[in-house]
């Protein structure tokens, strides 16, 4: 890891964390991690911690969500699903220690149910904005299991080292999409 790994953090605070959190990983899991330990190797107060963040999973996630603007979340201003996934999990791979770790939390504020969730979302509005009736368990089903599905993908690719080219990951993903969904993605972003 180094510190270009977490380029897109743009508050410098944020970064320090976050850098201080990846070293620390290197040698326990993040569920073990303590806040305090971030913030000894970080040399940031607690005060200033908490003003920003609630606790570690939430300085990971809120970070996360700046990566996700910076890619995955182009997708509404135009940029084409394979461009913005790419971008995404290029990133990740930069520091494949440090994702993988993080993807392994088990906590219901981890960075894997951040993702699920948002996910989840993403999903949801781009089916019902193309007339899916997401009140129906049919697509409900869907959109749940191609979501939950590719979380699981992405974790195994990361449990493996991230070793598989992002590129054949991304058509693994696009497979594992139900028909529904690669139609809208085709309309809007292929």
């Amino acid at each position: 890891m180094n510190d270009s790994s977490f380029s897109y953090i743009s508050d410098p605070v944020g970064r320090r964390l976050i850098i201080a959190m990846s070293e620390l990983m290197k040698d326990k899991d993040m569920d073990d991690i303590t806040t305090s330990e971030i913030l000894a190797k970080s040399g940031i107060s607690r005060s200033t911690f908490y003003r920003r963040y609630r606790d570690k999973y939430d300085l990971l996630t809120h970070n996360y969500e700046q990566l996700m603007e910076q890619t995955v979340l182009k997708i509404a201003d135009g940029m084409s699903y394979r461009t913005a996934f790419r971008a995404l999990y290029s990133v990740l791979a930069q520091d494949p220690e440090f994702f993988e770790n993080a993807l392994r939390s088990t906590s219901p504020n981890a960075l894997r149910a951040f993702i699920e969730s948002r996910s989840l979302d993403i999903f949801h509005e781009l089916l019902s904005k193309y007339g899916y009736d997401m009140e129906n368990p049919y697509y409900q089903m869907l959109h749940q299991g191609y979501v939950y599905g590719a979380m699981e993908v992405t974790c195994l690719w990361a449990r493996q080292g991230m070793k598989m080219p992002v590129d054949q990951l991304l058509h693994v993903c696009y497979e594992l999409m139900p028909h529904e969904i690669q139609v809208c993605m085709a309309l809007e972003y292929m």
